[in-house]
């Protein structure tokens, strides 16, 4: 009697601790389900090339056109993401009613700024045109960016910049007028500076850009 007493006390305490402890335990971690989601960091370094359309708008209301190609390389700072990088282009400015034409070899450098599927920046360059009866013909510019990643490959870009045209007209009868008429008013041959000498004319300009990366 005493024996079975002792088995049943024992397996009610053991029963007890198993119970409590059952109670007590922790619950068992559940698997997460859903993953995060991690965001592909887009990268733009590297080489790439394009093609530009611009609007020049000169200071007496007259307007041109600009269109270009253009080839750069791009390169992130390390963890800064700060993005530096030239440009090369071939472009060429046409009046919009149709007169005088030229064509432009320049160079740009750029800094930027990595924010994810955007980067915006600033530039400046200079461009020499391609003109044989006009000295010293150039364009300097500088203005601002943006451009948007539609994926790795493929970019869409806005800028709004200033352009000088500069230079100095030789003083034939026979060399072009590359004053504010030549270049935004149809050429008209009104010559600003007949008897030759300096000229410089600011134009703004805002252009559509796209690009392929390589």
């Amino acid at each position: 009697m005493i024996r079975l007493s002792a088995i049943c006390i024992v397996f009610s305490v053991t029963a007890t601790a198993t119970l409590a402890g059952g109670l007590d335990a922790p619950e068992t971690a559940q698997p997460e389900i859903m993953a995060r989601h991690t965001a592909v960091p887009m990268n733009w370094s590297g080489p790439y090339a394009g093609l530009s359309y611009g609007a020049l708008s000169a200071d007496n209301d007259s307007n041109s056109t600009s269109l270009g190609i253009y080839a750069g390389y791009g390169h992130e700072l390390g963890q800064t993401r700060l993005i530096l990088g030239g440009e090369a282009e071939l472009g060429r400015i046409k009046d919009s009613d149709g007169g005088a034409t030229f064509d432009t070899t320049g160079l740009r450098l750029r800094a930027g700024y990595n924010a994810g599927l955007v980067q915006p920046y600033a530039f400046v360059g200079t461009a020499q045109i391609n003109d044989d009866d006009i000295d010293d013909a150039k364009i300097t510019s500088r203005g601002i960016g943006v451009e948007f990643a539609v994926n790795h490959r493929l970019r869409l870009g806005l800028e709004y910049g200033v352009s000088t045209f500069s230079g100095s007209i030789d003083g034939s009868e026979d060399a072009p007028s590359f004053s504010r008429d030549a270049i935004f008013d149809g050429g008209s041959g009104d010559f600003s500076l007949p008897e030759g000498g300096d000229y410089s004319e600011d134009a703004t300009v805002i252009s559509l850009r796209a690009a392929y990366t390589f």
